[in-house]
């Protein structure tokens, strides 16, 4: 009986021990209290505010404390109830480098963001269709965000137009040139240039989204992330 209970103390202690290592490397902790589900907007100008407050969020999280809460939604339960359909309130055009992920730099969860996604965010008309599916068919997208950033490597080589052997990077340059254009010698003018153009390209070139824009049913925006702070820049369209 005494070696019984001398086990058990051991036991007891190691227990002890180890949900204490556990806990002071962070691998366990108390579980951050769900958020309610977030209201849907259901203007062009709710949906951008909207953005504009999760991307506060998040760049707020640089540095200092998490602030996010998309991280506290359950998925599942959203999972549950999306599975037939798809109600997003607004849509990204945005570059497919890897520094930039829209629903972490706009802190939201599934079923939230329509995103397309391609190098130097140009306005092919693969995307266009997409984005106008997002608009018309769906009928829930209040705002389209076409995203440039900094540093972004597309935009830097269409400067050159090198070719590079064996693959087709050189087809982008094309689409990225009037951007290139009128941002000068400076590659993050041109960065910010090339959003605001392919932003009056889908507006303009998408008889859909340009009636939709017309009625105040979607508002196409160009911005521009800064990766270092976190931060997106709303751009003046162009004239």
């Amino acid at each position: 009986m005494a070696s019984t209970q001398r086990i058990s103390r051991r036991d007891l202690f190691r227990v002890a021990a180890a949900s204490s290592i556990v806990t002071a490397c962070g691998i366990v902790g108390p579980r951050r209290p769900r958020v309610a589900a977030a209201a849907t907007p259901s203007t062009p100008q709710e949906a951008l505010q909207a953005l504009r407050d999760g991307n506060n969020r998040y760049a707020s999280t640089i540095g200092s404390a998490n602030n996010m809460t998309s991280l506290d939604e359950d998925l599942a339960e959203i999972r549950a109830h999306t599975e037939g359909s798809q109600q997003p309130y607004a849509a990204l055009l945005s570059c497919a480098d890897s520094r930039v992920p829209p629903e972490i730099i706009f802190d939201e969860t599934l079923n939230r963001l329509f995103v397309c996604r391609v190098a130097g965010n140009i306005a092919t008309p693969e995307i266009v269709a997409s984005l106008e599916y997002a608009v018309v068919a769906l009928g829930t997208v209040k705002a389209i965000i076409v995203l440039g950033h900094g540093n972004c490597g597309a935009v830097s080589a269409a400067n050159s137009l090198t070719r590079v052997a064996n693959t087709q990077i050189s087809a982008l340059y094309t689409a990225l040139r009037t951007g290139v254009t009128l941002g000068g010698n400076s590659v993050d003018n041109q960065i910010r240039a090339n959003a605001r153009v392919q932003a009056g390209l889908l507006a303009t070139s998408s008889p859909a989204i340009s009636d939709a824009i017309k009625i105040g049913q979607v508002a196409v925006v160009p911005a521009y992330y800064d990766v270092a702070s976190g931060r997106v820049t709303e751009l003046p369209p162009l004239p």
